[in-house]
């Protein structure tokens, strides 16, 4: 900060802050020392040897001036204006008030990580992924990188939608005007406006992605079958519970002579399809060699059964329900969330009953799903999802649904809210 903007801060704090020195320290002293603090991340012990102060004082005068920065957040908070048609900021171009039904683009909102001393048995929760101890502050501005609103207070181990939820729920929290929206951060989803913005977008400008979605046609899988088949007879490749090291690229290979348009790769194409279609043939082999009642349809190459037999076999659905929503897999994520559906609408008796125990867990792996948006799900899986959730919805009393919904994080119950309210 340069001398003319902390005479500006001392005058802001003195007149509309009501701050006032003592006989000890002038305002100005009180504000840098305050300012050194939080720029330079130093505790009481550090600043005390350096004014010749006890840490005690410099505790209070340091709450002091924070107490009268509060103060002015009207006037340090900028209210946020839609981007206007005359704006010639090249990275909000896109996002002026052109955008049909909406106004235009209020400004842009991410969290950040500030470091914080915390308590030993707080540092858990504190804790991020990279193992810093730190506070999840959300932060956002408008065009200009001035600040419109902060939340600081949440967790270091708190998720950025957690975050944003609280602060958009809260009485004096983010207040968005209808017809207006924020960019958000990287761990939120934008709103479908900016996608069909980005689309119109000259190559330079749209975002980098990476390209590595793939929908596998009918020919495709058969190609894989036959190679895996054929991967299966090369006792060179062979181990003693599958395939050797490197089998993945040799699959490469074999699949780029059969298709040599397909393009596919061994990660994360390949891969993926393989562990999909072997967990099927394991749920196959499972009905057919471990179960009675089940039989094989060579004609419609499908397993055979009755209702009864598949109702009891589908008391397995609890142990795959722990592993679900998958994330990490967007191509194998759409599969297996759409047979969870199919599952799910089959034996509808049973897995949306009252006395059900898996209730929960299922409408929290809806609610992730539907959270995650067309990353997990394709659009009529999505359709899908809301049918059973309403269904859901009109099955269980009152009182099971209220446990139900408790069980939800914050951003899983707005996200049903949405979609149940519509």
């Amino acid at each position: 900060m340069d001398r003319g903007s902390l005479v500006k801060l001392c005058y802001l704090l003195m007149a509309d802050g009501k701050l006032k020195g003592n006989r000890n320290m002038s305002i100005s002293e009180l504000v840098i020392s305050f300012l050194h603090i939080i720029t330079h991340n130093v505790n009481n012990r550090i600043l005390k040897h350096q004014t010749a102060r006890s840490g005690e004082t410099v505790s209070r005068q340091f709450h002091l001036v924070l107490n009268y920065v509060l103060r002015l957040h009207n006037i340090l908070l900028k209210k946020p204006e839609p981007i206007p048609e005359n704006y010639t900021d090249e990275r909000w171009k896109w996002f002026k008030g052109c955008l049909g039904a909406l106004d235009g683009c209020l400004g842009a909102l991410d969290g950040t990580y500030i470091n914080v001393n915390a308590p030993i048995d707080d540092k858990p929760r504190y804790q991020t992924k990279k193992g810093e101890i730190a506070t999840n502050v959300l932060g956002v501005c408008i065009s200009n990188m001035q600040f419109s609103y902060i939340l600081p207070g949440w967790e270091g181990s708190t998720a950025d939608g957690r975050v944003l939820w609280d602060a958009i729920s809260r009485r004096n929290g983010l207040k968005i005007p209808q017809g207006i929206f924020s960019m958000e951060g990287k761990s939120q989803k934008m709103p479908k406006v900016v996608e069909q913005v980005e689309s119109s977008m000259p190559p330079k400008f749209k975002r980098k992605t990476q390209n590595t979605k793939h929908l596998w046609a009918k020919q495709e899988d058969a190609v894989l079958v036959d190679c895996l088949v054929e991967l299966s007879k090369d006792s060179a490749r062979k181990s003693e519970n599958g395939f050797r090291t490197g089998y993945l690229l040799h699959l490469e290979k074999l699949m780029a002579a059969k298709l040599p348009s397909s393009c596919l790769k061994a990660t994360p194409h390949i891969e993926s399809r393989y562990k999909l279609r072997k967990r099927q043939f394991h749920a196959i082999t499972e009905m057919l060699n471990h179960s009675s009642g089940f039989g094989w349809n060579d004609v419609e190459k499908c397993i055979i059964t009755t209702e009864d037999v598949f109702d009891d076999w589908v008391k397995v659905v609890p142990a795959w329900l722990g592993c679900l929503p998958i994330k990490n897999d967007l191509i194998e994520a759409k599969i297996v969330h759409e047979q969870l559906c199919s599952m799910v609408e089959r034996s509808d008796r049973d897995l949306l009953g009252p006395n059900n125990q898996q209730i929960p867990k299922l409408v929290a792996v809806f609610a992730e799903v539907l959270c995650g948006g067309k990353d997990l799900a394709l659009e009529q899986t999505i359709s899908r999802i809301i049918s059973l959730l309403r269904k859901i919805q009109q099955t269980l009393p009152p009182a099971v649904l209220a446990s139900t919904w408790s069980t939800l994080q914050p951003q899983q119950q707005l996200a049903l809210q949405s979609v149940l309210s519509s």
